[in-house]
């Protein structure tokens, strides 16, 4: 999960030699806008275009759904790809848009906008999170649950922490161990994890820690898949998972064999 954007310190990756993105339909290159800073004020600058957007920010951040937000004054609004200002300056605190609505802060308490700028989840949280799967974590009075998009709480609040659903399951935490639960508010793995942040589930496997502090990999039915034998674990992706063993990053597939030997200091993940 994603704590609000201030803008008080911003560290971007900035990726010069990203490919340009192929829309399927008319075959053209999508605009690639990164945020840039130039002495004190920040802007938007393309590696596949002449468009700009001027440094006229106080801070701003990646586009996400084709919108990204940016500070003003103090204050967090939205513009688009062109420049234009679309939601107002007016929050003290933003998300990235996901699943069609962004998190918000006003006056201390946070909500949720659709990408008119309007006001579709009252400001009533004390924190608030990206949507996932059609559902997003909410804190209230120092608990955790989940709404809809309706703003419906459809798991009550009463974890200590929470994870994104991912795969129709999320992690959450209660009396200091973890397990996962469905979207129902259902428990199908019990409470005996010690990981964090636990493992989100991706294609099919999670990362999860037990007592000994041996990290490895469990299905959704909570079943060991893979030996809790490394010191730390990434997710799944395209078959495979960066790990730890003696302190040393690997790869290993979805059953456990090693591909890449255990000789690095660090590894990118996707």
């Amino acid at each position: 999960m994603k704590k609000f954007i201030f803008f008080k310190t911003i560290i971007l990756v900035l990726i010069i030699g990203m490919p340009f993105i192929a829309n399927s339909k008319n075959n053209s290159r999508e605009l690639i806008l990164i945020p840039a800073k130039k002495g004190a004020t920040w802007g938007y600058v393309s590696p596949n275009s002449e468009k700009a957007i001027p440094f006229i920010y106080d801070g701003a951040l990646v586009f996400s759904e084709g919108l990204a937000p940016v500070l003003k004054n103090s204050k967090c609004g939205y513009i688009d790809k062109s420049g234009k200002v679309v939601i107002p300056f007016e929050y003290d605190g933003v998300l990235d848009f996901s699943e069609g609505l962004a998190a918000v802060v006003k006056d201390n308490k946070c909500g949720y906008i659709d990408k008119s700028g309007k006001v579709v989840i009252p400001f009533e949280y004390d924190d608030t999170y990206d949507f996932s799967e059609g559902l997003a974590t909410v804190i209230k009075n120092n608990k955790c649950g989940y709404i809809d998009k309706s703003g419906k709480v459809v798991i009550p609040f009463e974890y200590d922490d929470t994870r994104d659903f991912s795969e129709g399951l999320a992690a959450v935490q209660k009396d200091g161990k973890w397990g996962y639960i469905d979207k129902s508010g259902k428990v199908v793995i019990p409470f005996e994890y010690t990981a964090f942040p636990p493992g989100i589930f991706s294609e099919g496997l999670a990362s999860a820690v037990k007592d000994i502090a041996r990290t490895g990999f469990i299905d959704k039915s909570g079943n060991e898949a893979i030996p809790f034998e490394y010191d730390d674990a990434l997710d799944f992706s395209e078959g495979f998972a960066a790990v730890v063993k003696d302190n040393k990053w690997g790869v290993i597939d979805k059953t456990g064999k090693t591909v890449i030997e255990f000789v690095y200091d660090d590894i990118i993940w996707p």
